[in-house]
């Protein structure tokens, strides 16, 4: 087995660093890393095992590990890098996110067929466009904890028509909400 260490100096994982490796079939991340850039192991057709730290908080580039073996392998429903929810492959329209998440990647569930989400406790991000195109999502509910919804987090979502907002947030983006023509009413709380 072709294995790869990355070391424990490395601080992010460079764009395209890995891309179109054939012969890693095994990388261990360690804790150290912060950031997995654009396509940092895109067509690695070799790559079955990603290795990281248990609760492992790492930005992850949504085409960073998508052309993979390894991303193809996982099991369908919420796909887990370390506390982040990096993408979601699963044909459940309610899905449930494992609590422990606390981060709703890039594009987590972009143009999903989801209904209805309901984030857990102890989610603090959703990042950008992470419901981008879900357009049959019609409720989502925000626990307390949420501070910040990064840039198209739901645009175009079509069938949205109401949003809570949890108090406590801080940040909405740019377009958040946009190109949403059934939203009716959202609620703001004063700490945005």
């Amino acid at each position: 087995v072709a294995t790869y260490e990355i070391p424990e100096r490395v601080h992010s994982i460079a764009a395209y660093a890995f891309g179109n490796c054939t012969v890693v079939e095994s990388v261990t991340i360690p804790a150290s890393v912060k950031a997995i850039r654009e396509g940092a192991f895109d067509n690695c057709t070799a790559l079955t095992e990603v290795i990281l730290p248990q609760n492992a908080e790492i930005t992850v580039s949504v085409d960073a590990l998508l052309n993979t073996p390894w991303f193809r392998n996982q099991p369908d429903g919420c796909v887990l890098i370390g506390k982040t929810l990096y993408r979601y492959k699963g044909s459940e329209k309610n899905p449930v996110i494992p609590e422990g998440v606390t981060v709703i990647g890039e594009s987590a569930f972009e143009r999903t067929e989801i209904v209805s989400v309901t984030l857990p406790p102890g989610v603090t991000e959703i990042r950008r466009a992470a419901f981008y195109g879900c357009e049959s999502l019609r409720s989502v509910f925000m626990s307390p904890g949420l501070e910040r919804i990064e840039t198209m987090g739901f645009y175009h979502c079509t069938a949205l028509s109401g949003v809570v907002l949890p108090e406590g947030l801080d940040s909405i983006g740019d377009y958040a909400f946009a190109a949403c023509p059934g939203l009716q009413t959202m609620t703001v709380p004063a700490s945005v």
